[in-house]
């Protein structure tokens, strides 16, 4: 397939978006002298940096540590896209501890390590992994089924518009 969704349509020579907004925010900075823009760029370089070096548990820590699991999660679509994966998250140890609190009233730091070591995890891990192997079929026969070109989107497209005029209170 030339253009599979996720490059976006992006032919051989062309740069991903961010990589093209990354140059011309550093064009910005340097013209303008933009100092908290410079600081910005300079912390993505050095995350790359740490990723490119193979200290990726470090870059991780450190785009916690600056910008939160928001900045983590961005780094999760950056893979996902450069690399063409779909990854999906399962659960979080958020979550995790927060049933936990409210099912036995207690809090313990453990209790993500404690849920990842036991059978009902690996389990779960199973699942998931099998459901996406026996699904995988359907997905490849569906997509071959489709149009190739251009007109994907386009459907895609059209059935947006037509969704958006649909009355959803006549439902």
């Amino acid at each position: 397939m030339e253009n599979e969704d996720w490059q976006d349509g992006l032919g051989e020579d062309e740069m991903p978006e961010f990589f093209e907004d990354y140059e011309i925010m550093r064009e910005i900075a340097e013209s303008e002298n933009d100092e908290m823009l410079k600081d910005r760029l300079d912390e993505i370089d050095a995350h790359c940096a740490m990723i490119a070096e193979g200290r990726f548990g470090e870059a991780v820590k450190a785009i916690k540590d600056a910008r939160g699991e928001s900045g983590v999660m961005d780094l999760v679509f950056a893979i996902e896209r450069n690399v063409g994966w779909h990854m999906e998250i399962v659960t979080t140890r958020a979550d995790i501890e927060d049933y936990a609190f409210s099912k036995h009233g207690v809090y313990d730091p453990k209790t993500w390590l404690m849920a990842r070591n036991t059978d009902a995890w690996n389990e779960m891990i199973l699942e998931v992994t099998y459901a996406c192997l026996r699904r995988r079929r359907d997905i490849v026969d569906e997509a071959f089924r489709m149009p190739v070109d251009g007109r994907r989107k386009t459907l895609r497209r059209l059935a947006y518009e037509a969704w958006k005029r649909i009355d959803l209170r006549l439902m």
